[in-house]
């Protein structure tokens, strides 16, 4: 199951959100890998999650590292079917991260993705044949639909596991996407990493930047800008009457409330200790 007691992000006393830049994009720290697709593999948690840990590896160290999606796709165990039953079939990410915990992860050449055309290939993961490349001691959870929480973490710590409502993405090509309107109800079903916030000149509007998995054809450059709430007050939020299909596990709750555009905020996470696999 999903560990107990993790760490919650928390905001210190007193902080104001105004304090914070008025733009933040992850890709200009070197921080953030080449966008991957995941293929006709319901992988999306593995291609964030492994996102994430390639990040925080990177903010915690001198080398920027690509690891192995296969390896997480194959070999996380998802045994109350949080999101999804597993391999192609979704996972979320803190399951990601607790395996990663207690195993490591090697990288993307000695264990490649295998998985593009839907294949469940079983794990092959093996210490004596791979390398570790990387670790984490855990990972922090963010308050659900927390608007200051997400701006704060991204601003001072770094980018973000987030899952979303991405049913309707398939035509999006440029812009700040508003097509989730929350007025009815929301499907939370895809995991990806937001890596930054803005405000587009174009069109005046402000946004969430967010890395996908859909390879560099999709959108901007394998990226969507969302529509930014312009404050926590303005926030909109709906009703996801399909947990199982985001981040639910069985024995959950039969609805959620998801806040943000396309559920943006309702969900986030992030990796730490993270550091090469010799530390």
């Amino acid at each position: 199951r999903i560990s107990e007691g993790m760490p919650k992000h928390r905001i210190p006393d007193g902080f104001d959100i105004k304090s914070l830049p008025e733009s933040l994009d992850w890709r200009d720290k070197g921080i953030i890998t080449d966008v991957k697709d995941q293929g006709h593999c319901g992988s999306c948690y593995a291609h964030a999650s492994v996102a994430q840990l390639e990040s925080y590896v990177a903010i915690n160290s001198s080398m920027l590292p690509t690891f192995s999606t296969q390896q997480i796709t194959s070999c996380v165990p998802n045994p109350d079917s949080c999101g999804g039953t597993g391999n192609c079939r979704g996972n979320i990410p803190e399951l990601v991260f607790d395996y990663v915990k207690d195993h490591g992860i090697t990288t993307e050449w000695q264990y490649p993705y295998t998985s593009y055309f839907g294949d469940e290939v079983q794990c092959q993961f093996n210490t004596t044949r791979h390398h570790v490349g990387g670790r984490i001691d855990g990972y922090v959870k963010l308050d659900e639909n927390n608007y200051t929480s997400v701006m704060h973490a991204l601003a001072t710590v770094g980018p973000l596991a987030i899952n979303v409502q991405a049913n309707t993405w398939r035509h999006y090509e440029t812009g700040v996407y508003s097509g989730c309107s929350n007025a009815s109800d929301v499907d939370i079903d895809h995991v990806v990493q937001l890596v930054g916030y803005g405000f587009d000149e174009e069109e005046k509007l402000p946004y969430w930047l967010v890395r996908n998995s859909w390879d560099v054809r999709f959108g901007e450059k394998g990226y969507i800008k969302l529509l930014r709430a312009e404050s926590s007050e303005r926030v909109q939020c709906g009703k996801d009457p399909t947990p199982l299909d985001g981040t639910g596990c069985t024995g959950g709750p039969d609805s959620v409330t998801v806040c943000g555009q396309c559920g943006v905020l309702y969900d986030a996470s992030y990796p730490v200790g993270a550091r090469p696999g010799w530390h």
